[in-house]
């Protein structure tokens, strides 16, 4: 069974970085937060916890995957990178992910991961 210990600090990093994008995007939308709290029915406290929860279990699935994924020896070649890089349909495109190809790899490894998990998983209706 894999267990995963999240620091206090690295949760309250990730929910300062969470609620700052959802003020963020009240703003655009032209809502200020007591409004948005008002049409939710929800203290700022209530928000903030409801967050803290989501924060958790995201942070905990991510690391539970990464551990699976050493323990399984999941690894992600240079090629299956470029395969993706290739497929871009604009220069830009290519550019942007090729910059950001170690974020790609991460993703490729999650999914390969959750993939072989899912060979071995029969779902009943």
């Amino acid at each position: 069974m894999i267990q995963v210990e999240l620091a206090e600090v690295l949760i309250e990093t990730e929910l300062n970085r969470s609620l700052s994008r959802m003020y963020g995007e009240l703003g655009k939308l032209g809502l200020s937060l007591e409004q948005y709290l008002a049409a939710q029915s929800k203290t700022a406290t209530q928000l903030r916890e409801e967050e803290r929860k989501k924060i958790i279990s995201s942070l905990t699935l991510e690391f539970a995957l990464e551990e699976i994924a050493d323990m399984e020896k999941v690894t992600v070649e240079p090629a299956e990178i470029e395969a993706i890089i290739a497929k871009a349909k604009t220069e830009e495109e290519k550019t942007s992910l090729k910059n950001e190809s170690y974020y790609l790899t991460t993703m490729l490894r999650r999914q390969k991961t959750i993939n072989s998990l899912m060979k071995d998983t029969v779902i009943k209706p």
